[in-house]
């Protein structure tokens, strides 16, 4: 049997610097794999893979279209005598390889919601598309549940194997807790990442022992220095750190008494949100899309997103350690039960191994 190959997206960095949420989700789908062992990942650029991972590089070429490398890549692919192809989060790659290698199953996973058109011309190309494809693979029930409602014809399989985390180290107690407010993600208005630092001048204003930390990236120069002004109104006790290792980034996130995620947009999932949850911060949220998937009643949830919201709530849990020492509890213990990455992976072994059999008989 030839190798379960996984294929990444464009610009993604399988590594320990810079891996985005979908490398890191497909990290784990080979970590805590029992296939392991015969997965190889396909991608444009790891810097310095994550070890213990067969990784095979396919770097674009400064200036290279897409269409390319792509041209590139599917002999380097076909080489490799694929059992199996996984695909996240591009779909014309996932086209192209299901055009070119018809006898593999190929798996579609899908991270965000799929932008369905009206015109009828683009709905009969997408048909076309995405009708080779043995399933799709969605990292919430927000996204299947979407897929299902705009493309019934569908005769693939249609899974959810959500983002799971390695849960081997316990939470930190609530008392070992820092009166830190942190924000964790990509500094993009769809984040609520401008709300979030208005809400902090008065939140730290009115709690002197407190302090804000907002650590992340975006592709706006503009914007991030807007946040990253309105920010530093709160004063020396608000920071805005720049994109670091995850590792450094749980670090934070474990010190942390208060976390939030703020989503103006509907998530698909939130991964910063389930990494909040399993590292014992209290949570603020907006509950948008995927994410009432992770917090059920383990958070405290906006009834809109305004920086006057996350303020307000951000005083709630100031004002109530009783109400932010049991969300402290209880989001670690509902994420150690629904997401742990062994549990999550385990799961989407037996989608692989009904996609195997079935092209075997």
């Amino acid at each position: 049997m030839g190798p379960i190959v996984i294929v990444l997206p464009r610009k993604m960095k399988f590594g320990a610097v810079g891996a985005s949420p979908v490398d890191l989700y497909a990290r784990d789908t080979v970590t805590f794999s029992r296939y392991a062992q015969d997965i190889v990942v396909v991608g444009q650029d790891a810097g310095e893979p994550f070890p213990g991972i067969r990784f095979h590089p396919i770097p674009l070429e400064e200036g290279e279209p897409h269409r390319r490398w792509m041209k590139r890549a599917l002999p380097q692919i076909a080489a490799l005598n694929p059992s199996l192809i996984e695909v996240h989060a591009h779909r014309v790659t996932a086209s192209a390889l299901a055009r070119a290698l018809p006898r593999v199953p190929l798996l579609y996973f899908r991270h965000n919601f799929i932008r369905f058109h009206k015109g009828l011309l683009w709905r009969l190309h997408y048909r076309a598309a995405v009708s080779r494809f043995a399933g799709f693979v969605f990292v919430s029930e927000a996204l299947r549940r979407h897929f299902q409602a705009h493309a019934p014809w569908f005769k693939g399989t249609l899974d959810v194997v959500y983002n799971g985390l390695d849960m081997d180290a316990p939470a930190p107690p609530p008392e070992a807790k820092e009166n830190i407010i942190i924000q964790v993600g990509r500094v993009i208005p769809d984040k609520g990442p401008l709300e979030f630092a208005r809400a902090m001048k008065p939140v730290l204003a009115a709690h002197p022992d407190w302090r804000a930390v907002m650590i992340g990236r975006g592709r706006d120069p503009a914007f991030v220095e807007q946040v990253k002004a309105t920010l530093a109104e709160a004063g020396d006790r608000a920071q805005f750190l720049p994109f670091m290792p995850h590792d450094e980034v749980m670090g934070w996130v474990r010190r942390a008494a208060i976390a939030s995620v703020p989503s103006v947009y509907e998530e698909p999932f939130g991964r910063t949100a389930l990494e909040a949850l399993t590292w014992g911060a209290a949570l603020i949220c907006s509950g948008t899309g995927g994410l009432r998937e992770i917090t059920a009643d383990t958070a405290v949830t906006l009834p809109k997103v305004s920086a006057e919201a996350i303020q307000a709530a951000a005083e709630t849990l100031i004002g109530d350690p009783a109400l932010r020492r049991r969300l402290q509890v209880d989001g670690p213990a509902r994420a150690r039960s629904r997401f742990d990455a062994r549990t999550i992976v385990a799961g989407l072994d037996e989608i692989r191994a009904r996609h195997l059999a079935a092209a075997r008989r």
